[in-house]
């Protein structure tokens, strides 16, 4: 009996039961399935023109690497994604070598939206994570913003120069 999951993208509003998409789930024949193997389902639904407003989604991994992780998503909206935005295509990439790093992090929420998974192997998302991925559970994708060293920008400097002369005048 296949099982039914729930997959999301934060940030490009695919999945998202406010969105032209709505809650987009995949059946998964398979035991101890893998993030990328949602995925994989989430592609081909997307291409039997099963999501609303969406043409194309797709992902690139970072094959070979230790920590085989997530180079990029890409979302084609015929639609808009929600009101406020336009149609066409939505785009996410890790930027692991800048500062801020941008980098993709998974997380697994049972059927009542508690979290499941360590985020400390997160990226490992073609491999069984630590604890399975059953029915009803969803995935949800995001992309963060992690520094790596202090940032040393005129306008970082600018900003905390008008910031601290207003604490200091107050």
């Amino acid at each position: 009996m296949p099982n039914n999951i729930g997959f999301r993208v934060t940030g490009m509003y695919l999945g998202a039961s406010d969105s032209v998409t709505g809650e987009i789930r995949v059946d998964i024949d398979k035991d101890n399935p893998t993030v990328y193997d949602v995925m994989v389902a989430v592609v081909h639904k997307v291409k039997n023109g099963d999501v609303p407003g969406v043409s194309e989604f797709s992902f690139t991994p970072t094959f070979p690497r230790p920590k085989d992780g997530l180079d990029s998503i890409t979302v084609n909206y015929t639609q808009p994604p929600k009101t406020q935005y336009s149609p066409g295509t939505y785009f996410l990439a890790d930027t692991e070598s800048g500062n801020p790093a941008q980098v993709f992090q998974y997380y697994i929420f049972d059927k009542d939206f508690k979290q499941k998974n360590n985020n400390g192997v997160s990226k490992r998302f073609n491999e069984a994570p630590d604890k399975p991925i059953v029915e009803g559970d969803t995935i949800v994708w995001r992309q963060l913003s992690i520094l790596q060293g202090p940032i040393e920008s005129p306008r970082v400097k600018r900003r905390l120069a008008r910031e601290f002369a207003e604490l200091t005048s107050a």
